[in-house]
């Protein structure tokens, strides 16, 4: 994930911001949807440290090799959009797209509202939440 993401965002005038975006949401995508870790128990995983051992032995469980999770990223004439879309159930996205950071305490669930914060309007999510799209605009065609 970390390598698809800075290449992306290295043509992206705002790579750091979306790094940040692709990086939280392309994780999200893998890890809640493809892998059906929710918000509880990633908390306790990390807590108990067990977050990397439980997401490689979901990686090698039967039930989830099939998964994927898909990255389309199309330039418009001024804009990259990016779509991120996984095989999972969805989630209550609005739940967490309304989430103050400052009032997370917990050891996770920040991603989406820095996410949403650093992309503001353009973060849309759809379905039942297991597909996210943004864009990223040019200043002008010399930025492409």
């Amino acid at each position: 994930i970390p390598i698809i993401a800075n290449l992306i965002s290295s043509i992206c005038p705002n790579k750091e911001e979306i790094l940040t975006g692709l990086h939280e949401l392309m994780l999200n995508a893998v890890e809640h949807g493809n892998l059906n870790i929710n918000f509880e128990q990633k908390s306790n995983l990390i807590l108990q440290n067990q977050w990397l051992f439980e997401i490689n032995k979901r990686f090698h469980q039967k039930q989830y090799q099939h998964k994927k999770a898909y990255l389309d990223c199309s330039i418009q004439k001024n804009e990259i959009l990016f779509t991120i879309e996984d095989m999972g159930n969805g989630f209550d996205y609005e739940k967490y797209l309304n989430n103050d950071i400052s009032k997370i305490t917990g050891p996770n669930g920040r991603g989406i509202a820095i996410t949403k914060m650093i992309l503001l309007q353009n973060l849309q999510y759809q379905d039942n939440g297991n597909k996210v799209k943004f864009s990223c605009k040019f200043n002008n065609d010399r930025d492409i």
